[in-house]
């Protein structure tokens, strides 16, 4: 995927010129524009889904992984230190973890809040954190929207594995999973860090959330867009690349579901809200959206 968006980006556009993710999911194209080799690219993002705009700044924020390791080592002892934290409320939250599960994730996401750290460095843990999210749950990984993972769903030939998957999350260590994360991701942000170097030569930002009407807003923490002093674009952007939703589609916001709900990026109305917002959404309201088209037939 490097190769084309290479092309694009130092060919197509004028230099001064920003590249533009309209629909940035979690920030491919931005990252390919600020790693170019020989052409990095400022670039923006707009993204309608909270934790989706949470990974695409994140994916294109360096911090030194030095930094992140003496974090990593104060928020480990803060979350053995801490026996008990407040859990998020919604709904069926018990049928899709168990209950050691939920005091751990609820640890972890309670230490990561109050860290002494910055925006930027809380969001880097943040978006660990939301990686081990599914694979603590009950659903099953191979289906996007949560789904309920039940061997007698699958042929008799993999029922056995399924059952082992089942005991694994069973005994699944929501704090020890989280640790491995942050040292997978560190790895990552090293590579990322040394690529952009000490005076990175482009930057990228997640500007707006709502792709059919654009501004330039300050991205905040934890997914947040500050819209207080938004302005528009004023013809910076040089070329648009995305990947706009299509018919049959991702089910977007719903497969994003339990990591919205733990990390308190939306509530239970705020994701039905946003998935039927979403552009493509399969969530049409009759009342809202009948339309009456005369045939010319009398009978």
């Amino acid at each position: 995927p490097y190769v084309p968006i290479a092309f694009l980006t130092s060919s197509l556009a004028a230099p001064e010129k920003v590249v533009m993710d309209s629909f940035a999911g979690t920030g491919t194209v931005l990252l390919e524009c600020l790693v170019h080799e020989f052409n990095p690219r400022n670039c923006y993002g707009v993204e309608i889904n909270p934790l989706a705009r949470l990974i695409a700044k994140v994916k294109i924020t360096p911090i030194q992984p030095a930094r992140l390791k003496a974090l990593a080592r104060s928020l480990y002892k803060s979350i053995e230190m801490t026996k008990s934290a407040p859990m998020p409320e919604f709904a069926n939250r018990d049928f899709w973890f168990r209950e050691a599960t939920q005091k751990g994730l609820a640890r972890i996401q309670h230490c990561i809040e109050k860290m002494e750290a910055s925006p930027d460095e809380r969001d880097f843990f943040r978006v660990c954190f939301s990686a081990i999210i599914r694979g603590v749950s009950w659903a099953d990984p191979d289906i996007a929207p949560p789904v309920l993972l039940k061997p007698e769903n699958f042929p008799k030939n993999r029922q056995g594995e399924i059952r082992k998957m089942l005991e694994r999350k069973q005994k699944a260590d929501a704090v020890e999973l989280f640790k491995a994360k942050v040292s997978v991701n560190t790895e990552r942000m090293n590579l990322f860090a040394d690529t952009m170097g000490q005076k990175p030569r482009a930057r990228g930002q997640i500007i707006w959330d709502d792709a059919r009407e654009i501004k330039v807003g300050r991205y905040i923490e934890a997914g947040q867009i500050d819209k207080r002093r938004a302005r528009p674009l004023s013809n910076t952007v040089g070329m648009v690349i995305t990947s706009p939703p299509y018919m049959a589609a991702q089910k977007y916001v719903r497969t994003t579901k339990l990591e919205l709900l733990w990390l308190g990026l939306a509530s239970e109305d705020e994701v039905r809200s946003l998935d039927r917002s979403i552009v493509g959404t399969e969530r049409v309201a009759r009342d809202e959206k009948i339309e009456y088209i005369p045939v010319g037939n009398s009978a």
